[in-house]
């Protein structure tokens, strides 16, 4: 908007459309990096997309803007021209079909939609029912939704039949519009290798005893084995993450990497306890427990049906361990984008985990790792057993209690700074950067912790300049 100072001027007015606006802001060749390095890494066959491409300026900019990169990325993801730093990695991909989710609520009223040619239309009952859970879909994704606690998103649940419609945009409509994947193939067939695997796989489900779910871990075992075999590189880590906790579900398998503090530093020393059960008659080893840096390894442990394993150990953080934080703000970003160097990290729900032990196993002859992050356990009085991930922390933290000070005249102020150890016996000097034209007093002062998590406030003399003046307090610790 340009606005004239003259009292009686016309008003220009600059209009930009907000599909234009979010693309702009979020740097459309980035995000739209991103959404073919989804399609690339999940493989999808089948994309739905919840807002329609087809009207920029009639909902929330990034809403259409999502729609309108998923179209393009649907074409560009098989294109193998298009990103090819992805391409080496991951390969191209050609998604098969892609639909709009519509609802009357697109066409402007219920008795507009109801009138409305729907021949490229399919719909379906989401309001499914399943007995196993006790609840349905509807309900389920009511308790999803009531999660999204940030915007205040609590809903009720809602049960009976619902109708949800979906538009084609782009492959071809399925011949059976009651099967979404008609002319698809989703069997086992259609990975080189993997017949075998899908024969099996059909008898374990058959023969499937849910009093005994541990009849099926030899034959889930022997599968376990051939997809180690696979050529595809993509579904052999998908499909062996899937058969790995299937077993484990099926013997009662719980291992868990328990440490005795929920952070540590750098360098440190921590207890591990390790807690293993089998609980199923399937015969099962631990014959290690890895971990470069662990003290006090005492497999090969035989898992009896049903005894609890408890092992302490030692565990000395590597030096080279990176202090804990998402990714995605390890860099400076823009406006509208972050910056994540690793574009592998782009997608993921939180910053991957490198202190994990692995459980090196035998079950039923074969040997088969599993992965658990080391975490922190306390019991609450209220809530019971309470879980939180194990952080990596700085030797110390340092910062001024209050965000914005204003010094409304020449007369100087007592900041405190506020030091917090994050490793016992920690020692240094803290110092107060400050603007040229500004004075602190001391220079530096000596701090000194005796126990990790202990704070000491340490204050800090202020003196403004006599004009006007603006600039940042940071505190160092040396």
């Amino acid at each position: 908007m340009v606005v004239s100072n003259a009292l009686h001027a016309p008003t220009i007015l600059a209009t930009l459309n907000i599909r234009d606006e979010t693309l702009a802001i979020w740097n459309k060749e980035e995000v739209l990096s991103d959404v073919v390095l989804a399609i690339r890494q999940f493989k999808p066959d089948i994309i739905i997309n919840r807002f329609d491409h087809r009207s920029p300026g009639s909902t929330h900019g990034h809403h259409t803007s999502s729609a309108m990169l998923s179209v393009e990325a649907f074409d560009l993801a098989s294109d193998p021209i298009a990103y090819p730093k992805q391409v080496k990695q991951y390969g191209t991909w050609k998604p098969q079909r892609e639909f709009f989710n519509t609802s009357w609520w697109f066409y402007g009223s219920q008795e507009k939609f109801d009138a409305a040619d729907k021949t490229n239309l399919l719909n379906f009952d989401v309001g499914v029912y399943y007995p196993s859970k006790g609840l349905s879909n509807t309900e389920i994704a009511a308790l999803s939704r009531s999660q999204h606690k940030s915007q205040g998103f609590g809903n009720t649940g809602t049960r009976g039949e619902q109708q949800e419609y979906i538009e084609l945009i782009k492959g071809d409509l399925p011949q059976d519009k009651s099967n979404i994947f008609d002319g698809i193939d989703t069997s086992w067939n259609r990975v080189v290798g993997g017949k075998a695997i899908g024969t099996l796989l059909e008898k374990v489900q058959r023969d499937y005893d849910f009093t005994n779910p541990s009849a099926s871990v030899p034959a889930l075992v022997q599968v376990y084995s051939l997809i180690q075999n696979l050529e595809d590189e993509h579904w052999k880590a998908y499909k062996t993450k899937e058969i790995k906790d299937i077993i484990a579900a099926c013997t009662g398998l719980y291992l868990e990497a328990v440490a005795d503090t929920n952070h540590a530093t750098p360098g440190e020393d921590i207890k591990l306890k390790i807690e293993a059960i089998n609980r199923s008659p399937s015969n099962i080893i631990i014959e290690t427990i890895a971990y470069p840096t662990l003290k006090g390894n005492k497999a090969p442990l035989a898992l009896q049906q049903n005894i609890e394993h408890e092992v302490d150990f030692t565990l000395k953080i590597p030096t080279t361990e990176k202090e804990s934080t998402p990714y995605w703000l390890t860099e400076k970003g823009s406006l509208g984008m972050y910056n994540v160097a690793n574009k592998a990290q782009i997608g993921l729900p939180e910053t991957p985990r490198n202190l994990n032990v692995i459980f090196n196993l035998t079950i039923e002859g074969q040997t088969i790792p599993f992965t658990r992050a080391i975490i922190y356990k306390s019991n609450d009085p209220v809530k019971g057993e309470v879980y939180k991930p194990f952080e990596i922390i700085p030797e110390a933290s340092v910062k001024i209690a209050e965000k914005v000070i204003i010094f409304e005249n020449e007369q100087q102020k007592e900041i405190p700074v506020l030091v917090k150890a994050g490793r016992d016996d920690l020692q240094g000097i803290v110092t107060l950067a400050h603007p040229k034209d500004w004075q602190v007093f001391p220079k530096q002062q000596i701090v000194a912790i005796a126990h990790k998590g202990q704070e000491q406030t340490l204050t800090f003399t202020v003196i403004p300049p006599k004009n006007q003046s603006e600039g940042l307090l940071t505190p160092e610790l040396l």
